[in-house]
């Protein structure tokens, strides 16, 4: 389990912190690696279509609508995708989450899956240990050690080389888990489900079975006097009462965050007007990723103090994302009403959250906004960090212009100086 959780630790750190600048970094509309081909080095890709044909050496940060991996990666695949297909090989771990995860491949390590529809074929082949969480899952191969998975319908027939560790809740479903014939769990079976599981006559189990009951949940009819208009009306309020704090919340961070904060404020903007697609890129993939290795370590138990400690400070991150928009937003538009006077950053952070707001609140739009804001706002943070880190941080444009302006004074009086001696000598 040490083992386990320093991995945790490093792969959390790989996606929050700076992922290295060393790899290779693509970001467009199809990304292959053909046949034949090799890269020498990581590799991050943010595109439409991910198609990895060939030999990676390093790592694989991958995030798009759709990801297949027919050759090799030599070292962990951390992937995000509406359909992930994982066909070839990854010789060492696989964290792969999207709304279909497909893997018949094999992995030299760990394997970490988390999507609506998961299935591992006959083919597949973990070293160590397959994690899952999926509303549906179908589990074949062959695992390593240890099977720990949470679905809402759950279909094992993998040999199994560990224990299985298993939780199905789904009371509509008398075979919500089906262990098929084809599986072999070398030690125990433990499981919590609504129902005792599906054992097919020719499962075998090398250890002990043991089911936990799940809780029902029990169906309270609660009656209201109140009628639709009432409680309309009362709902009304309180959106609306939800909103205005909501929006003196975002107000309040933000002009304290340029407060304490004026000269990083200064130089994310700067960052960010140079960096629109880079930005964009790392934000989905942070956005994406980040989530199912906290989601991986809280299934674990010696992870779970971990993970809501990486959780607070994730959602304090995506707070934070729509303070460094909004700050952006502001400062763009001052900046195109006036080019010459300074422009204030806590007038910049007012018109910005108000736009921000604003946009966030349109309905069927605003959950677009809102995700592309998110986006934006992590990934300037993450490359302004990977500028720190390489010392190409650009200085703010009011500073450089305050500095110049402060030498140029400087040097009028220092002449003014010198003709008034001269003028003096003279008399």
């Amino acid at each position: 389990m040490k083992k386990l959780l320093t991995f945790f630790i490093v792969s959390f750190v790989a996606l929050c912190v700076p992922l290295t600048a060393l790899g290779a970094t693509y970001s467009e509309q199809t990304y292959r690696l053909e046949q034949g081909q090799t890269l020498q080095e990581d590799l991050y890709v943010s595109a439409q279509n991910v198609y990895i044909e060939g030999t990676v050496e390093g790592n694989v940060f991958a995030a798009a609508t759709s990801v297949t991996v027919d050759g090799t990666i030599k070292g962990t695949l951390y992937t995000g995708a509406s359909s992930v297909n994982i066909n070839g090989n990854v010789e060492n771990d696989l964290f792969a989450a999207g709304g279909t995860v497909d893997v018949s491949g094999t992995v030299g390590g760990s394997t970490y899956l988390a999507g609506g529809m998961i299935t591992t074929n006959p083919s597949f082949k973990t070293g160590t240990d397959l994690f899952l969480g999926a509303g549906t899952a179908d589990v074949m191969g062959e695992i390593g050690k240890n099977l720990v998975a949470g679905a809402g319908d759950l279909n094992v027939g993998s040999e199994i080389k560990g224990s299985a560790y298993l939780n199905v809740n789904n009371s509509n479903e008398a075979d919500a888990l089906r262990i098929q014939n084809k599986a072999q769990i070398h030690d125990n079976l433990e499981y919590k489900a609504s129902q005792k599981a599906l054992i097919e006559n020719d499962a075998k189990v090398g250890g002990k079975t043991q089911f936990t009951p799940m809780p029902t949940a029990e169906k309270n009819q609660v009656q209201t006097k109140n009628n639709g208009k009432e409680g309309l009306a009362a709902f009304s309020f309180f959106a609306f009462l939800k909103g205005v704090v909501s929006f003196l919340g975002l107000l309040v961070v933000a002009l304290v965050f340029v407060a304490v904060f004026k000269r990083k404020s200064e130089e994310l903007h700067e960052t960010f007007k140079g960096a629109y697609g880079k930005s964009f890129g790392y934000g989905l993939l942070i956005c994406i990723l980040a989530p199912v290795v906290i989601l991986f370590l809280a299934i674990t138990i010696i992870g779970f103090p971990l993970s809501m400690i990486l959780l607070g400070f994730y959602l304090i991150l995506l707070y934070l994302a729509k303070v460094v928009v909004a700050v952006h937003i502001g400062r763009l538009i001052l900046g195109s009403l006036s080019k010459k006077k300074p422009h204030s950053l806590y007038l910049a952070s007012v018109i910005g959250v108000v736009i921000i707001f604003v946009l966030m609140i349109i309905p069927f739009l605003g959950w677009i906004f809102k995700a592309l804001i998110l986006i934006w706002g992590i990934g300037i943070m993450y490359v302004h960090y990977i500028n720190k880190k390489k010392g190409i941080v650009k200085q703010p444009v009011q500073k450089a212009v305050a500095k110049t302006a402060t030498k140029k004074t400087a040097k009028a009086k220092s002449t003014k100086k010198k003709t008034a001696k001269k003028s003096k000598t003279k008399k």
